[in-house]
């Protein structure tokens, strides 16, 4: 008769079921990558730029996805001789240039959204309350590093000087002056003002 192997801690199995879902989404880029003979870093930035990324100028970009700028700048030449982004003077300030997606950039960003439908029909499957409760951890986990230094930008509402914490365990954004159940939690808050500048 074999021996039941004990389970390791809880927090021990949260953190690997975490990093899985990392180590996941890099072969997924890498997969993608490989299909359009592109780097991984490259794909990022047209989805980062199908999402909205405000302003959308290299140095925006290059904040976002914690790369250096001159890094950035050989992502962007490539993309735009692959003709997948286009960069045209900003009419408020000429000195800066804006990004946009060429109709090739938004096939490929088309291509990601495709892909990754699977995972949102899983997780369509979950109800609100188990999806917010896996947001506020994780979201938790994030602002922890970001505290740390291990991760630079963090835009959430864990790591906001508008934030606060209630009795009864919700977060209240004092920008909205309301609660927020985890649900409601932002990952990507464009009125975020980061809590370890406000201490300064």
């Amino acid at each position: 008769m074999c021996a039941v192997t004990a389970l390791p801690p809880l927090d021990q199995r949260l953190l690997d079921a975490v990093e899985r879902l990392g180590h996941g989404r890099r072969a997924f880029l890498q997969t993608m990558a490989t299909q359009w003979r592109l780097s991984p870093l490259q794909i990022e930035v047209v989805v980062m730029l199908d999402a909205g990324v405000t302003p959308p100028v290299a140095g925006e970009v290059a904040r976002r996805l914690d790369v250096a700028a001159s890094t950035i700048a050989d992502t962007l030449a490539t993309l735009r001789t692959k003709g997948l982004i286009t960069e045209e003077p900003d009419d408020t300030d000429r000195r800066r240039r804006l990004l946009a997606l060429t109709p090739a950039g938004l096939d490929l960003a088309q291509a990601m959204n495709r892909e990754r439908a699977s995972l949102r029909t899983s997780l369509e499957s979950m109800s609100p309350e188990r999806k917010g409760a896996a947001l506020d951890v994780v979201l938790t986990l994030i602002g922890d590093l970001h505290a740390q230094g291990v991760i630079t930008v963090d835009r959430s509402c864990k790591t906001c000087r508008f934030r606060d914490s209630r009795p009864d365990g919700d977060d209240w954004c004092g920008l909205l002056r309301q609660a927020l159940t985890p649900d409601q939690l932002r990952v990507a808050c464009p009125e975020h003002e980061s809590l370890a500048l406000a201490g300064r």
